[in-house]
């Protein structure tokens, strides 16, 4: 299933940004490097996340982590949604300064009345700071108060996984099963069924972010690949074409003649 690479647009200087949601600028599948939030706050739609689909209606939460693909496939006349995004570097504060895992790599979720209309006042709040600073802080108290809220629950298997990924990419299926307590097999069961992926296909998204992340600062394409974490270039323009249908040399190349290739219009 091929996605388009296209990061969460956050406006130059920022960490975080809310957004809500305005039909004409829905956006195609795509992955990003930056995780996400999805609340909806009226309304109906449906949401797919890799092979998965999930119905959301008010009080709705979806967490995605980084580089799963996703896409608003249907809402109704009267949805309304808001999407907070952060930059990888700003998640890692939080979890160095607050001893927990911010993976995003979390169930959805269905918030009472009282949790929804604690949110929508914090994200209110967003829309009318003025400055970086206050978006910023804002944002992150919101992503404070779900953590709060969704530390009762108990992560499925396949989340649980996917947070040791992100957390450290390289981690084998051996190591994930001895941490999971569970079989080698069982690993890649319970991640498609939570994640709408395979175990390969995520690491692959993963590893391509890194690629890309190392070929926009300057580096050798072929070093680059192999720094991500594939065995050889030419793993990676395989993984690559398969992912976004064009080889690494072209996407690079295109990406330096139109800046704003991967970019999105800011939202009103």
């Amino acid at each position: 299933m091929r996605s388009i690479f296209q990061p969460y647009p956050t406006l130059p200087g920022l960490r975080a940004q809310a957004w809500n949601y305005q039909p004409e600028y829905r956006r195609p599948r795509h992955f990003h490097e930056e995780p996400e939030i999805n609340l909806v706050t009226k309304g109906r739609g449906t949401i797919e996340v890799g092979e998965r689909k999930i119905v959301m209606e008010a009080g709705s939460l979806v967490w995605l982590p980084p580089g799963l693909d996703h896409y608003l496939a249907n809402a109704s006349d009267d949805f309304e949604l808001v999407t907070i995004g952060f930059k990888p570097s700003l998640i890692q504060n939080l979890a160095r300064e607050h001893s927990i895992n911010a993976s995003f790599a979390r169930g959805w979720q269905r918030l009472d009345a009282a949790e929804a209309a604690r949110l929508r006042a914090i994200i209110g709040d967003i829309h009318a700071a003025t400055d970086s600073q206050s978006i910023e802080c804002r944002s992150m108290q919101v992503l404070r108060t779900l953590l709060e809220l969704s530390s009762s629950a108990v992560p499925r298997v396949g989340h649980r996984a996917a947070s040791l990924i992100v957390t450290k990419p390289t981690t084998s299926r051996d190591c994930l099963a001895h941490t999971l307590g569970i079989n080698r097999g069982d690993v890649s069961r319970h991640f498609h069924r939570d994640h709408g992926v395979t175990l390969r296909q995520y690491r692959n998204v993963l590893r391509t972010l890194d690629f890309l992340r190392l070929s926009a600062n300057g580096s050798n394409l072929a070093r680059a690949a192999v720094e991500a974490g594939f065995g050889s270039y030419s793993q990676c323009h395989r993984v690559f074409r398969s992912l976004l249908g064009i080889s690494p040399r072209e996407f690079v190349a295109a990406r330096r003649q139109l800046p704003t290739i991967d970019q999105f219009d800011p939202l009103a």
